[in-house]
């Protein structure tokens, strides 16, 4: 659930226990009925004992159940840049790619409307889940360009502990190409911690 004012929030990125980024998410209600997204991204990594910032920028819009609409997203670094902007209708994405090198005019279908992977998943709390009821979800890579079809488990509602609080928040599981990542929602659906074998994200 979005509040009528929307929503703003950051997250660190922390690896193998060191800080190394954060993402700012900003969700505002327009007078159309649609969500718009702002997010910006700071990641630094260590590659030969130097530190490399890579900056990534969306922009996107969202139906009022946050479906994917339309997006433009950018990424730089020392080693690469790339813009992409699209439009979904359906399951049809059309998209521009400019990488520095050349410009590219695509189109896929994905297997159903998608979502991008936020930090609001109010979605995931509609279905009215039980502990162990699985649901299938689309979502879309604006980096990739590519869908991601995962699996998500509802383990229930339980105490967690972040920064010396306790939480109760619904714990969510999904399993991707082997790659098993948690995360915990508050009764809203924003996400206060996430994780995978090497990251993790905090609110």
């Amino acid at each position: 659930m979005l509040e009528k004012a929307g929503q703003e929030s950051y997250a660190g990125v922390f690896f193998k226990g060191e800080r190394i980024g954060y993402v700012k998410n900003v969700l505002r209600r327009q007078g159309d009925g649609l969500i718009r997204l702002t997010q910006h991204a700071v990641l630094n990594l260590l590659v030969l004992q130097k530190n490399y910032p890579v900056q990534m920028e969306v922009e996107a819009r969202l139906s009022g159940g946050f479906l994917l609409q339309d997006f433009v997203f950018s990424m730089s670094s020392p080693f690469y840049t790339m813009k992409a902007s699209g439009k979904v209708t359906g399951r049809r994405v059309d998209f521009t790619l400019v990488n520095g090198k050349e410009k590219i005019d695509d189109t896929i279908t994905l297997n159903s409307p998608p979502f991008l992977s936020l930090n609001q998943r109010g979605y995931l709390l509609r279905h009215g889940m039980r502990p162990g009821d699985k649901v299938k979800i689309a979502y879309f890579d604006p980096l990739s360009l590519s869908d991601k079809d995962t699996v998500i488990e509802y383990k229930g509602l339980v105490k967690t502990l972040i920064k010396d609080r306790i939480y109760l928040l619904h714990h969510f599981e999904e399993n991707f190409s082997g790659i098993r990542i948690n995360s915990w929602l508050d009764g809203n659906g924003k996400v206060i911690k996430e994780e995978s074998p090497a990251v993790l994200f905090l609110e």
